[in-house]
């Protein structure tokens, strides 16, 4: 396998679920686009149900730090959103869409947008969790 050494340590580090999905990416593209970089690390993390669970409870006394309006998600709410992340790790974010299915929609994409994971969804809220490149501060179970 032809895979660089750091991304060969993420795969190991990766859920079982992720880990071939991961190996299929990189095999799948040529050796010019097979770059590891964290994006793509984030790409395919996937959070266990105690992690999930986890950060629910780190996110609960948080105040959300961004508003989904009803003009749904535009560049510059991407970009508010990527700097939270940076700065905080754990952002919860407001949707205000009455329907829940659009709101899940919305709070899946927001998470795809900016390589975040989406934690969970509580009535109009959504958390996302981004761990930092450098010196991250939240540590998962």
């Amino acid at each position: 396998m032809n895979v660089p050494d750091i991304c060969a340590r993420a795969i190991g580090a990766l859920s079982a679920s992720a880990a071939p999905r991961m190996i299929a990416f990189f095999m799948g593209t040529s050796s010019r686009d097979r770059q590891c970089t964290s994006a793509t690390i984030r790409r395919f993390m996937v959070l266990t149900a105690k992690q999930r669970q986890s950060l629910k409870g780190l996110a609960h006394p948080l105040a959300p730090v961004v508003r989904v309006g009803r003009g749904r998600i535009t560049p510059a709410l991407v970009a508010e959103t990527k700097r939270s992340l940076e700065t905080h790790e754990l952002i919860k974010v407001r949707i205000d869409v009455d329907e829940a299915t659009a709101r899940r929609e919305l709070a899946a994409e927001l998470a795809r947008e900016t390589d975040s994971e989406l934690a969970a969804t509580i009535g109009k809220l959504a958390i996302l969790y981004r761990a930092r490149a450098e010196k991250p501060k939240i540590r998962l179970p």
